[in-house]
C-alpha cells in the first residue's frame, strides 16, 4: 500500500512525539481553556495538519473564529 501524503505517516506533525504533543503545545501557547483544547483536538484529528496549521487553528479558536 502506498502513502499518498508524500512518504511520511503518523499524523502529519513534525514534532518529535507526534500530533498529540503538537496539539497540547499549541493549546498551551494559545492560552486555550480545557474546552477549547478539546475543540482543537476534535478539529485536527485525522487531518494531517502541520504544526504551523495546528497553531493557527489554536489561535483562531482562542479568538472565537
Amino acid at each position: 500500500m502506498s502513502d499518498k501524503s508524500g512518504g511520511r505517516q503518523g499524523g502529519g506533525s513534525s514534532e518529535k512525539n507526534g500530533p498529540n504533543e503538537a496539539a497540547r503545545d499549541a493549546a498551551r501557547d494559545a492560552g486555550l481553556d480545557k474546552d477549547q483544547a478539546k475543540e482543537l483536538h476534535r478539529q485536527i484529528t485525522g487531518q494531517g495538519l502541520t504544526d504551523k496549521e495546528v497553531r493557527e487553528l489554536a489561535n483562531e479558536i482562542k479568538n472565537g473564529q
